[in-house]
């Protein structure tokens, strides 16, 4: 590492094995040590399977326990408000107390709960004794972190979704936004929505689309024609959660059996709709044809073993998965949710049908009974995807000289 490195430091909420951990672990793997000396903090470090996949020149920083307890995880959260009252200065006890007593008169959700306490408590929690040049907040309260709790020259948010269905408290979004150096956004369309959203953040967002981790092997394309007597293998990969349209996918499972095709529908995942969406696949008859194996973390062999990626999810910033898919070549069957655009154009590298399963189902049909548009689609979205794909060091050093253009 040369002495005349930046110092860079990402906090993120958690390493749990989702697609935005993912990316950032394959933003780690590209960035030069010998331009950057990158650290990170993990906000729930409870919440880690992706550690050891975090490359060896990045220093994980020990994070505060009142850290990770002002947070409010949900997994812990009784547990975390006793530990905050007991060691919390009396005043601040009090004013704790009160907001998430008025919170939940108010029946807030959870995440502008966790707002409104982080707002009390933030700033008079211990600090970070190191100093950077940059500092990224990544999901969860990790920005509102970086903006009271870290030294660093410029201070940047990560926007990762579509910020209009993120149900938080606006003005405290805002309010902490405000005294950033700027901002990075997946996509076009998600700059779009936060400028829209937060006005004063408007020419202080920096496009960068997501990093996904290397393929392992290469793609190897299927034989012969697809049809009807030929198992169709349909791969989705995603959080088992309601906007992520998983129901909307064994909808169009059940549909397809009944147009008389036989379908193999793998959902790599995990998340809380598990038992519902479990039980959906016993309604419809479908545990032998549409399964959930669980979490994948390096997903290139199913993939390449896929016929079609199918990405049914309601509402996504820049999907990691569907990227995934793009970059292995795969032909994409995505569902019209507001930034699909920024991945998939409809008919040149996928097809883009509408949110229910009868289309979806449609869709499907289409691109199986095509073989050769099939192959067609997933050539232009692997040319796409590495014709998009920009490096990392670039981007940071556009940063760091206050510029936000994009590729």
């Amino acid at each position: 590492m040369s002495n005349n490195a930046s110092r860079l430091l990402f906090v993120v909420s958690s390493l749990s094995m989702g697609g935005p951990q993912k990316s950032l672990i394959a933003l780690l793997q590209r960035l030069d040590p010998n331009q950057f000396s990158v650290s990170l903090i993990v906000l729930d470090p409870s919440r880690a399977e992706l550690r050891s996949f975090v490359p060896a020149h990045v220093s994980i920083i020990e994070t505060p326990s009142i850290w990770s307890s002002a947070t409010l995880p949900k997994s812990s959260w009784c547990r975390a408000v006793g530990s905050l009252l007991h060691s919390l200065p009396t005043s601040l006890r009090w004013k704790l107390a009160i907001t998430l007593l008025h919170s939940g008169i108010k029946r807030l959700p959870g995440q502008q709960i966790r707002q409104r306490a982080w707002k009390v408590i933030g700033p008079h929690l211990p600090k970070i004794e190191q100093e950077f040049d940059i500092a990224v907040g990544i999901l969860g309260l990790s920005t509102y972190a970086v903006v009271d709790l870290i030294r660093a020259d410029h201070k940047f948010h990560w926007v990762r979704s579509d910020s209009s269905m993120l149900n938080r408290d606006q003005s405290l979004e805002d309010e902490y936004f405000s005294s950033l150096s700027g901002a990075i956004a997946v996509s076009p369309q998600v700059a779009r929505i936060y400028e829209e959203m937060y006005p004063r953040m408007e020419h202080r967002v920096r496009v960068y689309k997501n990093d996904v981790l290397p393929p392992s092997q290469e793609s190897v394309a299927k034989d012969g024609e697809s049809d009807q007597l030929a198992a169709l293998s349909l791969l989705t990969i995603a959080r088992l959660d309601p906007l992520k349209g998983i129901d909307i996918a064994i909808g169009a499972c059940h549909r397809l059996l009944e147009m008389g095709w036989n379908v193999n529908w793998t959902v790599l995942g995990d998340g809380p709709e598990r038992s519902r969406l479990e039980e959906l696949i016993r309604k419809r008859g479908l545990e032998e044809v549409f399964t959930l194996p669980g979490v994948v973390f390096d997903v290139q062999e199913e993939l390449f073993a896929s016929d079609i990626y199918v990405h049914p999810s309601r509402v996504e910033g820049r999907s990691n998965a569907v990227e995934e898919a793009r970059g292995a070549g795969k032909a994409i069957v995505a569902v019209r949710y507001s930034t699909v655009t920024d991945q998939v154009e409809d008919g040149i590298d996928g097809l883009v049908c509408d949110i229910d399963s009868e289309s979806l189902a449609i869709t499907i049909a289409k691109l199986a009974h095509d073989p050769v548009l099939r192959s067609e689609l997933g050539q232009e979205a692997a040319r796409r995807y590495m014709q998009e794909r920009e490096d990392p060091n670039r981007m940071i050093h556009s940063l760091l000289e206050g510029r936000f253009d994009t590729v």
